[in-house]
């Protein structure tokens, strides 16, 4: 069982939780992860550090192992860091995807800012204040400093949003086979229930993550013409999204709704991942970025978004906040204060000319 840095009571994050702990517990400089629903910003949210999810592109998966033969899966498949520090995504996001740092990097800016609390609807819980009050800071930090405007961006409702994940999961399984039958006996219905027992028993062959997917493919089970009715849907409000974004606006809103949870508390809320895998439903590049500590002394982050191809732009506003907010902390910081934040150069502000 995988151990948070700054609590044994705690867990880590999903498939990729024990990395988010080797790079929050200082213990490795950065690491390199699958992200299918969030797995690069979850672990990197819970952990206090950095994790970024680039745009969809198949192209980033050559040499990938394992290898995703379905065209359909590698629409929601990404490889991206998690790390320590804001500047360390530059370098690693140009290995990844074999690209430079654009010459006016040191100027890019966003156009403008969007901005949510919560997703709203019958199967998530409320946001936490202090997961509120994080992207409140980093929208006002980002308004004031760089004098952008901003917007409130109106979420579906996370009923919706599951339809279409539950839908694009069909499209993604081999002809007459579920994900259940990925992990059970076809001819076994698995009794749920039991599977959690097993789990909480440490008795289970499935991890937390693999038993709540499993779950919501149960209970949100689509077929034939309903599959491509939600993927109707999804690509609707996909070009809605992408239109928003497209003159370099950045959506910044919470990662989960809450700071932290403890083990094995995640099947009891397998909804709260609707925060990050609505982007790997579009397609869209989105990066973690730490915020400092929330009361108990548990890290609090807040999500950015932008355009598909933008991630130079996140990355140099994740930089940019972390010269604000001090990025990662050591857990020994949560006794003894860091004597330093990183030095990180300012965005610089447009200049004016009188007229």
């Amino acid at each position: 069982m995988m151990t948070h840095p700054t609590s044994s009571l705690c867990i880590t994050g999903g498939s990729a939780g024990g990395e988010g702990a080797l790079n929050g517990s200082g213990a490795t400089p950065f690491g390199v992860v699958f992200d299918i629903g969030g797995g690069t910003r979850i672990p990197a949210a819970l952990n206090g550090v950095y994790g970024l999810k680039p745009t969809s592109t198949p192209n980033l998966l050559n040499g990938i192992f394992p290898e995703f033969h379905s065209e359909d899966i590698k629409t929601l498949v990404a490889v991206g860091p998690i790390c320590r520090y804001a500047k360390d995504l530059a370098l690693l996001y140009s290995v990844i995807s074999s690209t430079t740092k654009p010459s006016d990097y040191e100027s890019l800016r966003p156009s403008r800012l969007l901005f949510y609390y919560n997703i709203e609807g019958p199967l998530t819980r409320y946001t936490h204040e202090s997961v509120v009050k994080s992207v409140d800071n980093a929208l006002k930090t980002l308004e004031s400093k760089l004098q952008l405007t901003s917007a409130l961006f109106k979420m579906p409702y996370d009923s919706q949003m599951v339809g279409w994940f539950a839908a694009r999961l069909a499209k993604c399984a081999p002809p007459n086979q579920a994900v259940t039958d990925i992990f059970f006996n076809r001819l076994v219905k698995p009794n749920m229930k039991f599977e959690k027992l097993k789990v909480l028993l440490g008795k289970s062959n499935l991890t937390p993550i693999a038993l709540n997917l499993v779950e919501i493919e149960a209970k949100h089970k689509v077929q034939g013409a309903e599959i491509e009715k939600l993927l109707g849907e999804l690509e609707k409000f996909k070009a809605n999204v992408v239109q928003e974004l497209s003159d370099g606006a950045v959506l910044i809103c919470p990662t989960l709704p809450r700071t932290h949870y403890l083990h094995h508390e995640s099947l009891l809320h397998i909804y709260d991942p609707v925060y990050t895998f609505i982007f790997n439903l579009l397609g869209l590049p989105a990066v973690t970025v730490p915020t400092g500590l929330d009361p108990d002394g548990y890290p609090t982050s807040v999500q950015l978004v932008a355009a598909p191809g933008k991630e130079w732009l996140l990355i140099r506003v994740a930089e940019f906040l972390e010269g604000e907010f001090g990025g990662w902390r050591s857990p020994q910081s949560l006794i003894y204060p860091p004597t330093s934040n990183p030095q990180v150069r300012p965005i610089s502000t447009p200049k004016t000319t009188s007229v």
